[in-house]
């Protein structure tokens, strides 16, 4: 049946030892003939070589283009054509549009990434199990949480950069931070969870969705301590929450391929 641009044509791009693949993202063309305001789609592969641009809407001579920043092992869009990697060799920030690496951050080794677009903040965790909370227009300054007893595992941040969550195997915690990117001296609060947490979301309204090792999804409000406020069960382990722009529904994968959507009805899961 007729796609778009190439009658629902196939492109195979090969990426060396390919870690994962963005959805569908604008960018502005700077090589357009109105100074760069035409936009185009674009996807982003990452992997052991770097992060890969590629562009369906343009016929085959343009190919995909590289762009060498060591291996990756996350990858998130900051917003327009601004992209964070992390991998054994830190942060990096590549701009897409000009195909170049903008900033690098020695990190010994990033486990975890998130970005909270609206106001240009990052979460990061390294493999010593620091946290870092970074602010785009200047990743050199920072702040670093740290006294963990175990290796944080998963970060995310709120869509406006006030609350993040990091968690442990069975642990998790959230911070406040200030509009001027100063974390709290105290964690706002923190939980114990039984079984192996492998997935964390946050949602605009300021619910944390997690998930585990034996197929549990759990929704929390950070303002109440110790039970969730919204519970459901799935089959296998929990390898992907997402949510809504809106925040009022929740995505949630398995490793048993089961895959639901929740909506979020007075603080619970439906």
């Amino acid at each position: 049946g007729g796609g778009r641009g190439g009658g629902g044509a196939v492109v195979v791009v090969p990426v060396d030892g390919a870690r994962g693949v963005s959805p569908m993202a604008l960018v502005p063309d700077h090589g357009g003939g109105d100074g760069g305001s035409a936009r185009e789609r674009y996807c982003a592969a990452f992997g052991s070589a770097g992060l890969t641009v590629i562009h369906p809407d343009q016929d085959s001579r343009r190919r995909p283009t590289t762009i060498q920043t060591g291996p990756i092992r996350l990858a998130r869009h900051a917003g327009g054509a601004i992209w964070l990697t992390g991998g054994a060799d830190g942060l990096s920030v590549v701009d897409v549009a000009l195909a170049c690496v903008d900033q690098r951050v020695e990190l010994p080794g990033v486990v975890s990434l998130a970005v909270a677009q609206r106001v240009g903040r990052v979460v990061a965790a390294d493999s010593r199990g620091v946290v870092h909370v970074l602010e785009l227009s200047d990743l050199a300054d920072g702040y670093g949480v740290d006294g963990y007893p175990d290796a944080v595992r998963l970060v995310d941040i709120a869509p406006d950069g006030e609350l993040f969550a990091a968690c442990t195997d069975d642990e998790v915690t959230w911070w406040t931070v200030s509009e001027t990117g100063e974390v709290a001296d105290q964690p706002q609060c923190s939980v114990g969870r039984d079984a192996p947490i492998t997935s964390c979301a946050m949602g605009s309204r300021g619910f944390l969705a997690t998930g585990d090792h034996q197929g549990g999804v759990r929704l929390w409000a950070s303002r109440l301590r110790d039970l969730p406020v919204g519970v459901l069960q799935l089959e296998g382990e929990i390898t992907v929450l997402s949510w809504s722009p809106t925040g009022d529904r929740l995505a949630v994968g398995s490793t048993a391929g089961e895959v639901v959507v929740a909506e979020l009805e007075a603080g619970e899961m439906v």
